[in-house]
């Protein structure tokens, strides 16, 4: 039986510096169908429109989730785009 996993990324993306910012992510869903104790690695582009370099934090969460962000923790240049790494686990039983 295939478990569906279904990450919406409403992500914290938590700027270091605090002030008006332009960011977004693409995609902005994921969804994947993973068998029992199956991993599976997606890239998600993180876009700045803004003319400064801003550094951001990403997090999930639910912390018992099978989730892990590669780089949690990185800068994108202004007008540039950073890719960063999900991937997702899936549990040891299907539901």
């Amino acid at each position: 039986m295939r478990r569906l996993l279904s990450i919406i990324f409403i992500f914290l993306l938590v700027p270091l510096a605090t002030y008006a910012i332009g960011i977004g992510a693409t995609p902005a869903k994921i969804n994947v169908a993973l068998a029992p104790n199956k991993t599976t690695m997606q890239q998600v582009e993180i876009f700045n429109i803004e003319k400064e370099e801003l550094s951001y934090r990403v997090s999930v969460d639910d912390p018992n989730a099978m989730i892990r962000i590669e780089p949690a923790e990185f800068t994108v240049v202004g007008n540039s785009t950073k890719k960063i790494n999900i991937t997702l686990t899936a549990g040891l039983t299907a539901s």
